[in-house]
């Protein structure tokens, strides 16, 4: 460790040096030794200097002396030796009591000692300790290393990190979800409950203090201290640091301060190895992944586009990727809201780095919604443009397309939920394929699925599922490529009530759509519109002498509901 400042006064050289003041900062640890006389000179200090002076440029002002003392300790020095009798016979009190404030250690030098053999010996001191550190790191850096060439993985890192500092070692990813930990840490799981609590300013059951850690600013220092008996046991303290880089966050490494014990220099350069060491290695998984990410993009674009060379060779490729062919499969799209379409012809083909996030851990929680099933679900999800592409497999009998279904509809409600819980407050929205009974229709079902998810969201709005068989004449709209055939159809019945709506701020097309709704139900649609019923019907008749059309024509009520659909079509895809 560093020589402190009381170490270095049980020097030969200081033997008869005597402390003035500041003598509860003496675990100051010195790094270098200066002479310093010039009152500026301060303005050229580091930090954790022994500085030896004279004090000739402050002799003749108190206040000077007090400047002096000031400038030190903001420069972080770790303590003043000056010698008395040549320039200055004594400090003032006010200076004193200045280094006493802070805790700044002023000392008074031998006056027959020279500076040369004061420097030598401390100085030599400070540079043996450092080399011992410097060897005492690169020791723990190298069993880093090698455990990492030799095949280990995060458990092993973490042990290693608790026997090198001998306290209770844990790495968590971004969701506080334990990856690796080592070493006795009996309230491990509510201590990450309550520091996610704390990153999310949302704690109620702990009392607590975060700072920088003294030997490493970029790790934190967190005291939790409980506010009731029913919160975390004892107070104790966590040494936090972050995993990751700007560009790529991993998680978090935490390390419990041992009882009675408070890690010091030593621990916190184990701890800096150790973080090293791990982003290494989450980088070494993470370029893993994104491999295998390719290989399963690459896969499930084949698979859609139908490019392998027969029946038998997509179930053989397919069972490579836990997909079983040989029977049915139902595709659910899953896409973050708003569904980042290029209009309803495809997408960019090269998702932006927010989307792979996304879909990262869209996909990461379909597995954990998989193994969280109470009979369990054997679902696999394929990142694929800006969604990610889930199978169901059908086990049921092949010719119940009705039971398939229900029984998608079903498990995408539920797996909905666990995944719009897991990437709130972002939102999602499912879309679910038909069902076939040939297993080789699967890029049928995506296409399927993929326009459910795109057109519902469009339609009825974000963060819901929707089954592509419930899109109706939606699906038709979709493939109508002639617009203006569309405006024409809609115009032509809808033209006059939707102009007289905005000539005159009344609600016309509102109270027609409401009606058709309502089963052409008088008493429902007044009800539903707040209005008196003879307020409806005067509404109802407006509407018919501006088109000249009779509402009680089933031709009629067909056609305008339909107009009314289009209308809607032709609205959401106008805002894309």
């Amino acid at each position: 460790m560093g020589l402190t400042v009381a170490e270095a006064l049980r020097l030969a050289p200081l033997a008869g040096a005597r402390v003035l003041a500041g003598d509860g900062g003496l675990d100051r640890v010195i790094e270098h030794v200066t002479v310093v006389d010039a009152p500026d000179a301060a303005d050229w200090l580091r930090g954790g200097e022994f500085v030896l002076t004279t004090a000739y440029g402050v002799k003749d002002t108190p206040e000077g002396q007090v400047e002096l003392i000031k400038r030190m300790i903001s420069a972080g020095v770790a303590c003043l030796g000056i010698k008395l009798r040549r320039f200055i016979d004594a400090l003032s009190d006010e200076a004193l009591a200045c280094a006493d404030d802070a805790d700044f250690p002023v000392i008074e030098l031998p006056y027959e000692v020279a500076w040369a053999d004061i420097i030598t010996p401390v100085l030599g001191e400070v540079l043996e300790r450092q080399a011992s550190v410097l060897q005492r790191s690169m020791d723990m850096h190298t069993q880093f290393i090698e455990t990492v060439l030799s095949g280990g993985g995060m458990d092993d890192i973490a042990s290693v990190l608790a026997s090198q500092i001998d306290a209770a070692v844990a790495i968590v990813d971004m969701r506080w979800s334990i990856v690796a930990a080592a070493g006795e840490w009996h309230g491990l799981a509510g201590d990450l409950e309550l520091l996610a609590s704390l990153s999310t300013r949302d704690a109620r059951q702990v009392r607590a203090v975060e700072e920088p850690w003294g030997f490493a600013p970029e790790m934190t220092r967190i005291t939790l201290e409980p506010v009731s008996e029913a919160s975390i046991g004892p107070a104790h303290s966590v040494i936090l640091a972050s995993i990751g880089s700007d560009d790529f966050k991993y998680g978090r490494l935490l390390v419990l301060e041992p009882e009675g014990r408070a890690l010091g220099r030593m621990d916190s350069i184990a701890i800096g190895h150790a973080v090293t060491t791990v982003t290494l290695e989450a980088l070494r998984i993470k370029s893993a992944q994104d491999v295998e990410r390719r290989y399963r993009v690459n896969f499930w674009d084949d698979l859609v586009h139908r490019r392998f060379d027969s029946a038998q060779d997509t179930v053989k490729k397919a069972k490579a990727f836990d997909v079983d062919l040989s029977r049915p499969n139902i595709v659910f799209t899953l896409a973050p809201d708003p569904a980042v379409a290029n209009g309803l012809n495809g997408i960019a083909a090269i998702p932006g780095p927010e989307s792979v996030r996304l879909q990262d851990e869209i996909a990461q929680a379909v597995s954990r919604f998989c193994a969280e099933e109470p009979e369990g679900a054997s679902l696999v999800a394929f990142p694929y443009r800006r969604g990610v592409s889930v199978l169901m497999p059908w086990t049921g009998d092949i010719h119940d397309a009705a039971g398939a279904r229900r029984e998608a509809m079903a498990l995408a409600q539920r797996l909905h939920a666990h995944v719009a819980a897991e990437i709130a407050p972002r939102t999602l929205s499912i879309g679910i394929g038909r069902y076939y009974k040939d297993p080789m229709s699967v890029s049928q079902c995506y296409r399927e699925s993929w326009q459910a998810v795109i057109l519902g969201t469009l339609v009825f709005g974000p963060n819901r599922v929707v089954h592509f068989d419930s899109m109706g004449a939606y699906r038709i709209m979709s493939r109508c490529s002639d617009h203006s055939e569309l405006k024409g159809f809609v115009d032509g019945l809808l033209g006059p009530v939707i102009s007289y709506d905005s000539v005159r701020s009344t609600e016309l097309v509102a109270t027609l759509e409401a009606f058709l709704d309502e089963g052409c139900n008088l008493q429902a649609t007044a009800d539903r519109l707040f209005v008196h019923v003879n307020t409806l019907k005067y509404r109802l008749s407006r509407v018919e002498r501006l088109v000249g059309i009779n509402l009680q024509d089933p031709e009629t009520r067909f056609n305008l509901g339909l107009a009314l659909r289009i209308r809607r079509y032709l609205r959401a895809i106008s805002r894309q």
